[in-house]
Order: structure tokens, then C-alpha cells, then sequence
């Protein structure tokens, strides 16, 4: 099983002595509960674009968060169970730690490593981290295919011996000739033997599925269809996208019906709504005053945006992270949906790998402005580590908490490699001191590919990030920089003041 079905964070919680991922699975015969029926169709899915539930948590993992594990190397595979033939059909038997051991002791010695097409709707494994031909396969699966492979050469050999043996000329002379000799004979056997191998690698892939269906019982090839999918697709479907969006307005701006959100005038008034990004992903959708829980989608994109968007309210989230997930999903709250998005990227496992250089990189000047670095215990709590020891976060300044949002979102992955960070004022209950901190972490993540929306009602934050950038203008005269971080109509005033 991907482990896509075990959120990263959770599986993470649970590795111990009994090794990274201890949790197993049992094979139980028979009828199921009325109870679990519900659950055994629904298997993990989590219902439209939410992608599927933690098999621990029961929290949901949409498809930008599942990307992004592939990408990191977080996504693995577990055994589930053994399938034997029996006597009047299939048998099937809990895995035991021996024969993991078994499955995982498979150590190939080749593997392909042409890479597949990494813009292409019908090639979706390199969207999960699937660079190559050779992470279509698991290990054990690589050594079977490559151990027929070499027995196809084998055989045409002993193949040839057996044709001479047979009375066939050994004339040495090759079937594209059109020759009828022992060569001939011994290389037309290997190329069927050869087409079987290459049919064993359809049935013999990560990416292949299991048919539970009575009548068949057995593993399900991967080219059902002319193209390549992974076991999620990536192209956008307009029911799935209008009923996404329409929950999540509801959720974030909290109307009793999503019509609210409408301009209210007399009679029926109309809201459109049009977001260009790329010529593949462009989205228009609109709604009226009478909308309940749905939106029309006018153009659908052609890709989902494969970056997380992070937002951060003017509220800081560290010291409300532990345990907010789970409450909100459980129970009643009337906090915007924006919190527990947040709550969940802060709660994301630490990035590893490759990207750990330049994640260093992005966090030296946002830890050098707190004074030390962000930690999070085992049960979720956040700590500021310095020089003189680590303080809980909640006895920290409320502006270095902000400060150390940005530093936990960067060091989980989630602010790297042209991200998107939609800041909703920064400022608020801010020491004047610590806004150009904020005014420098912002410029940093411009200027290192992120894109950063900032809304704020302040004139010194403004005003700071425009002296970041223009600073030689203030030799001359400081008044157009500010007249610049202003608005038009502030401009005016500001300028008629002078």
C-alpha cells in the first residue's frame, strides 16, 4: 500500500523501538459489520478533491499535500496482505514481520533510469515524485523482471543448442534474413519469450491495482488505457472543482447560504469570479443571491496549481495548533476554515533531503531576527530554541510568533520553490520594533521565488518595504518613497500636506 493512506505526521508519531512504521494490518474472514460496510466501500476516500483520509487521524489529505510527500521521498509502500490460491478460490493471510522482511530484502541491480515526460496530462507518476521508469517499480518487482530478462537470453542460447542437436543448420545466419537455421529458430523462440516478459511488467507495477471482485480476484494491469495515471489523476473535473469551491467559501466566509456572499441589491444580482494564472490554468465561476451550496463553473483549468497557497491570518496559530485539527473536524466551531488549513501545514513533518540546503538557506535571517529557531514536541507544542534554552511558544512575543509561522511553514516545505503566501495584516498587534523584521522576511521570500500577497492597513509597513527597495532615493528626497507605499487617494493627501 502507498503510504499516502498514513498521514506523514502521524505515521511519523508512531515510529518507535518496534521500527519507523509500526502500525500492521490484519486479514479478518467473513461477513463485515453493518457498521464498517459504509466504511469498507468508501475505503480511505475522503470524498470530491479532499483525495483520502488518514488511516490513523481520519484526517484528510487533498491531493497538493500528497504531491508534495511524493516529491519529498515521503512515500513508501506497505505490506497488506499475502494472496495464495486455494482450493475453491483465493486465500488471504495477515502479513507477518518475516515475510515483510522478505518482500523489502529484494536488492536489484539494475534499474531503468530514463526519465518520463514531466509536462504531460497521460504521464502522472512524476507529478508524485516518479522521476524515472525505475520508480514505477518496487524493488522486489525489479528483480523478477530483470531475473526473466536475463533468462531470455539464456534460453535462446540453450535455445540455438538444442535446434543444432535437432539436425537445423548452424549456419549462424539471423531471422531477419529470412532464414530457417538454429540462429533463426533460437531468436524468433526469445522474442515471444521477450513479449511475455513485457507483458508480466503490465501486471507488475506499483501502479498496478487489486480486483476484489468475486469473479476475478487478481492484480489489474496498468495500461488499461493509452496513458500512464497514478492512483489520483490531475486533471481537474468541473463537478468535483464547483462543489470544492462552494464548501470552501462557505467555510471560510461563513454565510448562511453561499448567496450572501452576493452583493446585495434589490432583485437577483450575480457574482463572477475570474482567476488567470497560466493559459492552462485559468478559472471562471460565478454564483447568484438565490445559491445555496454551489457554484457554476464557467472555464475549468487544465491543471490543478501543484503548490500549496498558505494563508496567514492576523492572528498567530502556534500557540492554538496542538489538538485544533482534530476539534474542528469533531466538533462545531465557528472559526473560518482558514485556521484549520493553516493549523494543518503547521503541523506537517520536517522537509528532508535535497531540499534541506536550500530550506537552511531561506530560514538563517528569519531565525536571526527571533533569535533562535522553532521546535515542535511529540504531541504537537511549539518551542522557540535559543542560545539561553527553548521557551514555550506561548510566552513568546506575539510578533516573533508570526515571525516563527513563516520559519515552520519554510522549514516543513510548504514555502519553498515558488510558493504562494497570502498574509493577511501582518501588523496586527505587532511591536513597532518587530515590523521591519516582517517588512525584511517579506522582501526575502519575494526575492527567493515565493509570491507574497499582503493586505495591511499600515503606513510604516509600507512604508519599510518601499525603503527596502528604493533605498538610494532616500539620499534625495524621502516623500515620494512613502507617496509610492500609498495608495492613490492616501498619495493625494499625503502630497496636498507637504
Amino acid at each position: 500500500m502507498r503510504k499516502q493512506g498514513i498521514k506523514a505526521d502521524d505515521a511519523e508519531s508512531l515510529a518507535g523501538a518496534s521500527g519507523l512504521y509500526p502500525y500492521r494490518f490484519t486479514v479478518k474472514v467473513g461477513t463485515p459489520p453493518a457498521e464498517a460496510k459504509a466504511g469498507t466501500s468508501a475505503g480511505t476516500s475522503a470524498g470530491k478533491r479532499k483525495a483520502f483520509r488518514c488511516l490513523m487521524s481520519d484526517s484528510p489529505m487533498d491531493y497538493p499535500y500528497i504531491r508534495e510527500q511524493g516529491k519529498s521521498g515521503q512515500m513508501g509502500q506497505k505490506l497488506m496482505a499475502i494472496v495464495a490460491a486455494g482450493v475453491r478460490g483465493r486465500v488471504y493471510l495477515s502479513p507477518t514481520a518475516e515475510m515483510e522482511s522478505i518482500a523489502e530484502s529484494a536488492d536489484p541491480t539494475w534499474r531503468p533510469d530514463c526519465e518520463m515526460p514531466k509536462k504531460h496530462r497521460h504521464f502522472q507518476p512524476p507529478v508524485y515524485g516518479m522521476k524515472t521508469h525505475g520508480g514505477l517499480f518496487t524493488p522486489h518487482q525489479l528483480v523478477a523482471l530483470t531475473t526473466f530478462s536475463d533468462w531470455v537470453g539464456e534460453a535462446r542460447e540453450r535455445i540455438r543448442g538444442d535446434a543444432v542437436a535437432a539436425g537445423l543448420a548452424d549456419d549462424n545466419q539471423p531471422l531477419d534474413t529470412g532464414d530457417t537455421g538454429a540462429q533463426a529458430c533460437a531468436e524468433a523462440v526469445s522474442v515471444y519469450l521477450a513479449f511475455a516478459v513485457s507483458r508480466m511488467s503490465n501486471y507488475s507495477s506499483t501502479l498496478c491495482v487489486w480486483s476484489s471482485h468475486p469473479k476475478n480476484e487478481l492484480v489489474k494491469q496498468v495500461f488499461m488505457r493509452q496513458a500512464l495515471p497514478n492512483v489520483v489523476n490531475n486533471q481537474p473535473k468541473k463537478g468535483e472543482l464547483a462543489s470544492s469551491i462552494a464548501k470552501k467559501l462557505v467555510g471560510v466566509f461563513r454565510p448562511d447560504q453561499l448567496g450572501r456572499l452576493v452583493r446585495r441589491q434589490p432583485g437577483r444580482n450575480r457574482c463572477e469570479i475570474k482567476c488567470h494564472f497560466t493559459v492552462l490554468r485559468q478559472i471562471h465561476f460565478s454564483f447568484n443571491t438565490t445559491s445555496k451550496t454551489e457554484v457554476t463553473i464557467d472555464v475549468c483549468p487544465k491543471r490543478w496549481v501543484e503548490k500549496r497557497p498558505v494563508y496567514l491570518p492576523p492572528r498567530e496559530l502556534l500557540t492554538i495548533s496542538p489538538g485544533f485539527v482534530s476539534l474542528y473536524e469533531n466538533t462545531h466551531l465557528e472559526f473560518e476554515e482558514t485556521y484549520r488549513d493553516t493549523c494543518l501545514l503547521l503541523a506537517s513533518p520536517l522537509a528532508k533531503g535535497p531540499r534541506e540546503t536550500r530550506i537552511k538557506q531561506l530560514l538563517e535571517p528569519i531565525e536571526e531576527a527571533m533569535g533562535g529557531k522553532v521546535e515542535s514536541d511529540g504531541t504537537g507544542r511549539f518551542y522557540l530554541k535559543t542560545a539561553s534554552g527553548s521557551m514555550e511558544m506561548h510566552l513568546v512575543a506575539e510578533g516573533l510568533r508570526k515571525l516563527a509561522m513563516v520559519a515552520r511553514l519554510i522549514a516543513t516545505g510548504q514555502l519553498i520553490d515558488k510558493g504562494f503566501l497570502f498574509w493577511d495584516e501582518p501588523e496586527a498587534n505587532l511591536n513597532p520594533k518587530v515590523i521591519k523584521s516582517v517588512a525584511k522576511t517579506i522582501l526575502h521570500l519575494c526575492r527567493n521565488g515565493i509570491q507574497v500577497f499582503v493586505a495591511t492597513h499600515s503606513l510604516f509597513l509600507m512604508r519599510e518595504l518601499d525603503i527596502l527597495l528604493h533605498p538610494r532615493q532616500l539620499d534625495h528626497d524621502p516623500a515620494p518613497v512613502v507617496n509610492r507605499a500609498l495608495n492613490h487617494e492616501m498619495g493625494k493627501e499625503l502630497g496636498n500636506s507637504r
